[in-house]
């Protein structure tokens, strides 16, 4: 599982409380990644780099660095390998390597690049920073996942003139994927819905040397007939307690 960005309400006292509940549940649900768009940047490097080690999680920018400095602040790729699961036959490989790399624009916001106290960050554009990462990241991987928060005609130039990215999973604005059956992309692209009422389930099909044939998604809902989860209600529970006082949590 992953997120493609904008889980963040914003940096208020109130906000930092939420995205803290937030990423603490959502690590209890062993997501691989989360990349970090305009409302993630908007919290102090500090804050985020605190939530990812108290949670252990992986946040990935692969466009925002130290500024004159070339690196990044946060890790731009992680690379996660799955094993496969027999099924009554056997199969010709016994795992696979999935290259995740995080991307975002400033185009539906401005980034918050200057903090009190903290590093000055600098944006690089996302098309500069793909043709600079995607390459190291396929050779390492058997298929390529690319995180991006922002434009759709943004991640759409991204995606199609920076060759080796196989899915996108977007953030931002997600109405616009698939809105037209006739689009033709060299890669594929999903979303869910936001606010958390659908989960995207994506369904691979591969060939013997791991290359896509076949795919296919669908929206869960996640309405009352879900059951509730007690370590999850007892979460929010806790969530409500402490955003009445944010400023002692």
């Amino acid at each position: 599982m992953v997120d493609a960005g904008g889980f963040s309400r914003g940096s208020d006292p109130t906000s930092v409380v939420q995205n803290e509940y937030l990423v603490k549940g959502m690590s209890w649900l062993n997501y691989a990644a989360y990349n970090l768009g305009y409302r993630e940047l908007n919290n102090k490097p500090s804050v985020l780099k605190k939530m990812e080690m108290d949670y252990k999680v992986d946040f990935l920018s692969a466009n925002i660095q130290l500024k004159g400095t070339g690196k990044t602040v946060f890790k731009p790729y992680i690379i996660k390998e799955l094993l496969t699961q027999e099924r009554g036959k056997s199969l010709p490989f016994k795992k696979i390597k999935i290259g995740i790399v995080g991307l975002c624009d400033d185009k539906l916001a401005q980034l918050r690049l200057s903090q009190p106290e903290e590093p000055v960050l600098e944006y690089i554009d996302p098309l500069l920073a793909a043709r600079s990462i995607i390459p190291e990241v396929r050779k390492k991987s058997d298929l390529v996942l690319l995180l991006y928060y922002g434009r759709y005609e943004k991640m759409k130039e991204v995606a199609t003139e920076v060759r080796g990215i196989d899915i996108v999973v977007l953030g931002g604005e997600t109405y616009l994927v698939g809105r037209d059956p006739k689009e033709e992309l060299p890669f594929i692209a999903v979303t869910s819905q936001a606010m958390g009422k659908y989960a995207a389930l994506l369904n691979l099909g591969l060939n013997n040397n791991k290359k896509i044939v076949q795919h296919s998604m669908r929206q869960a809902p996640l309405d009352e007939s879900l059951k509730d989860d007690e370590k999850f209600a007892r979460l929010a529970k806790d969530f409500e307690a402490a955003s009445q006082n944010p400023s002692s949590h």
